[in-house]
Protein backbone atom coordinates (compact mmCIF):
# COMPACT_ATOMS: atom_id res chain seq x y z
CA UNK A 1 0.00 0.00 0.00
CA UNK A 2 1.41 3.36 -0.99
CA UNK A 3 1.36 6.49 1.14
CA UNK A 4 1.09 10.10 0.02
CA UNK A 5 1.11 13.32 1.99
CA UNK A 6 -1.97 15.55 1.99
CA UNK A 7 0.08 18.33 0.39
CA UNK A 8 1.24 16.08 -2.46
CA UNK A 9 -2.29 14.73 -2.92
CA UNK A 10 -3.75 18.22 -3.42
CA UNK A 11 -1.58 18.80 -6.48
CA UNK A 12 -2.29 15.38 -8.03
CA UNK A 13 -5.81 14.56 -6.82
CA UNK A 14 -7.38 13.51 -10.15
CA UNK A 15 -4.33 11.46 -11.17
CA UNK A 16 -4.14 9.76 -7.76
CA UNK A 17 -7.85 8.90 -7.73
CA UNK A 18 -7.51 7.33 -11.19
CA UNK A 19 -4.56 5.23 -9.99
CA UNK A 20 -6.52 4.05 -6.94
CA UNK A 21 -9.50 3.01 -9.07
CA UNK A 22 -7.49 1.48 -11.91
CA UNK A 23 -5.08 -0.37 -9.62
CA UNK A 24 -7.78 -1.50 -7.16
CA UNK A 25 -5.41 -0.71 -4.29
CA UNK A 26 -5.92 1.73 -1.44
CA UNK A 27 -3.61 4.65 -0.72
CA UNK A 28 -2.78 6.12 2.68
CA UNK A 29 -3.02 9.89 2.97
CA UNK A 30 -0.81 11.26 5.73
CA UNK A 31 -1.33 14.55 7.54
CA UNK A 32 1.01 16.48 9.83
CA UNK A 33 -1.26 17.18 12.78
CA UNK A 34 -3.94 14.54 12.29
CA UNK A 35 -4.20 10.80 11.83
CA UNK A 36 -3.71 9.20 8.45
CA UNK A 37 -6.69 8.20 6.31
CA UNK A 38 -7.14 5.59 3.60
CA UNK A 39 -8.60 6.21 0.15
CA UNK A 40 -9.84 3.04 -1.50
CA UNK A 41 -11.86 2.32 -4.62
CA UNK A 42 -15.58 1.72 -4.19
CA UNK A 43 -15.23 -1.72 -5.80
CA UNK A 44 -12.42 -2.69 -3.42
CA UNK A 45 -12.62 -6.42 -2.74
CA UNK A 46 -12.19 -6.65 1.00
CA UNK A 47 -12.50 -10.44 0.92
CA UNK A 48 -9.09 -10.67 -0.76
CA UNK A 49 -7.50 -8.31 1.77
CA UNK A 50 -8.43 -9.65 5.18
CA UNK A 51 -5.76 -7.55 6.91
CA UNK A 52 -8.08 -4.53 6.72
CA UNK A 53 -11.27 -3.97 8.64
CA UNK A 54 -13.50 -1.46 6.91
CA UNK A 55 -16.85 -0.09 7.92
CA UNK A 56 -18.73 1.97 5.39
CA UNK A 57 -21.83 3.95 6.18
CA UNK A 58 -23.71 5.11 3.11
CA UNK A 59 -26.36 7.73 3.61
CA UNK A 60 -28.77 8.73 0.88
Amino acid sequence: MKALSYTALRSTLAKTMKKVCDGHEPIVITRKSEGAVTNLPFAYNIANHRRFTVRVKLSC
